[in-house]
């Protein structure tokens, strides 16, 4: 795939589920094609699909920028699934959090992003997107449940630079993470950049078509996004991902 580069491998060869699973274990990475992701959540009418895509022209501001920056927009849902790939399921509206030491930036404090919109949090599209992980995930750690977090983002470019991961290399202190392309709109960069932890070069990928996946590690793996920039100066540019986390549940 031209979408890897040349120097690390290559994983667009993988198409089966057990393939990326065990490719995610061995390098604590994995990136699938818009036809495997497919594959892998199933087919939905192109309307669906639309709707699903057009919510990102929805979202707010990020007003919890520590910099004063207005180039991210966004917006966050909580969710939940059983042990072993079991249903999804919507959970109360709550604050995102992220500790000082992982998010220099902007960590230290709740942040109450504006909820994902009604009829996507309930959709099929992003239900099928959250069971694909839940179950990936539940075959690497089926013992656990799972708490999903869920963030559309829009990153702008316009004068300057937009930053994808403005607090630069970091883990989200999570299990996985897994992003999910939905538009690139006259930009240039942005390919992601993934170290292990000590910051030894794992891969750089750069999703370019929508609904391409890339999965990391979070316990083992770190990662950055390059800026982006406008490819036409004199027209907006963006790019629209939905970044989603999932994290072992513990019950006490």
């Amino acid at each position: 795939m031209k979408d890897d580069i040349a120097t690390f491998p290559a994983v667009e060869t993988i198409i089966s589920p057990p393939g990326y699973i065990r490719h995610l274990a061995k390098h604590d990475y994995v990136y699938m094609s818009a036809i495997s992701v497919f594959k892998s959540i199933g087919t939905f009418a192109d309307s669906e699909i639309q709707i699903f895509c057009d919510s990102w022209n929805n979202l707010v501001t990020d007003k919890f920028m520590s910099d004063g920056s207005k180039y991210r927009k966004r917006r966050h849902a909580v969710f939940s699934a059983s042990r072993g790939g079991g249903a999804i399921r919507q959970e109360a509206h709550k604050p995102h959090f992220q500790s000082l030491r992982l998010n220099k930036l902007n960590g230290g404090k709740d942040r109450n992003f504006e909820p994902i919109e009604e009829h996507i949090a309930d959709s099929t599209v992003l239900h099928s997107i959250l069971g694909f992980g839940s179950h990936m995930f539940g075959a690497l750690s089926p013992l656990f449940d799972w708490e999903i977090e869920a963030h559309q983002f829009r990153i702008l470019a316009n004068e300057t630079d937009g930053k994808p991961t403005p607090e630069g290399v970091h883990q989200d202190g999570v299990d996985f993470l897994l992003v999910l392309l939905i538009e690139r709109n006259n930009i240039k960069f942005g390919q992601t950049r993934i170290v292990d932890l000590d910051h030894k070069d794992i891969a750089e990928v750069t999703l370019r078509n929508p609904f391409e996946i890339l999965i990391t590690n979070d316990l083992r793996a770190a990662f950055e996004v390059q800026p982006i920039r406008c490819e036409n100066t004199s027209e907006v540019g963006y790019r629209d991902v939905l970044a989603i986390t999932f994290n072992r549940r513990v019950h006490v």
